[in-house]
């Protein structure tokens, strides 16, 4: 734990890793004369590491806490929370990889996934997914950069933290035949360098990637990434009505934002016949 002293005597905090949707969220217990203040941004027991957050509240009751600071996203009513009927259509992170399994494992075609761009645990599912069921999972290159910049800042720990971290997250390996990149036209839509800026410029000089024309070739090879901003794809992609399958593993809307740009989403996949 952190010290340090202040008018009130001696403050310590300590930090516990929790698990989210984000990697790397973490709670903390501040403690003062015997009594302690309990800060976390949630208390997620349906993911992948619910034994992380157990030892938090395990060591959040036993600090002897007056207050607990947490955000109030989807916070129950009163009456719900007493009846124990809040959150009933939540599903654990295992039942998601499950019911996903089931629905890939039976569709012939085209398959797109639309996952939370910063949940590297559920990005990671359908990167298994793929390998399990000899699909090449093609991700954004927003995506791509995502996870390697998690590989850079894991090669930089000591010894014991890069394994620990390669345990808890099973980064895909560049040289996987199951895993690409799937890289979005741009300005003159020739897939020339000079088109791209950035991360997406070195990505094209590295070559691990397909374009709209390898997916629309052998459709049924692909678990292909799409989010609500890629819906033009669908365009290049030209799928037969009916032939495509979208995954939509994402939380349901809860504000008004949300809501309109879900039914944007549900407009552009019956013109395409996507179920």
């Amino acid at each position: 734990p952190s010290r340090f002293k202040s008018s009130q005597g001696e403050i310590n905090i300590t930090q516990y890793q929790t698990d989210h949707s984000i990697p790397g969220a973490c709670s903390y217990i501040v403690e003062n004369d015997g009594r302690s203040i309990i800060y976390t941004g949630d208390f997620r027991r349906h993911g992948f590491h619910s034994e992380w957050v157990d030892k938090f509240i395990t060591q959040a009751r036993d600090s002897n806490p007056v207050t607990i600071i947490t955000e109030g996203t989807r916070v129950p009513s009163v009456e719900d929370f007493r009846k124990a009927s809040y959150h009933s259509e939540e599903q654990s992170e295992s039942e998601v990889k499950s019911q996903s399994s089931d629905i890939i494992k039976n569709h012939p075609g085209l398959i797109l996934v639309r996952c939370p761009p910063r949940n590297l645990d559920r990005i990671l599912v359908y990167y298994s997914l793929a390998k399990k069921f000899n699909r090449r999972f093609a991700i954004t290159p927003k995506l791509f950069h995502l996870i390697d910049s998690f590989r850079t800042k894991f090669d930089a720990m000591d010894e014991g933290l890069i394994k620990q971290y390669y345990n808890d997250y099973n980064l895909p390996d560049y040289s996987d035949k199951n895993f690409v990149i799937y890289l979005p036209r741009k300005s003159w839509g020739k897939f020339e360098s000079a088109d791209y800026r950035g991360y997406q410029k070195d990505i094209h000089k590295i070559g691990n990637y397909v374009t709209y024309k390898d997916v629309r070739k052998e459709p049924e090879k692909y678990l292909l990434y799409l989010d609500f901003f890629m819906m033009n794809e669908l365009i290049d992609l030209d799928q037969k009505p009916g032939k495509t399958l979208f995954l939509n593993s994402v939380t349901d809307p809860f504000n008004e934002e949300m809501i309109i740009q879900e039914e944007k989403l549900n407009m552009w996949l019956e013109r395409f016949g996507i179920s």
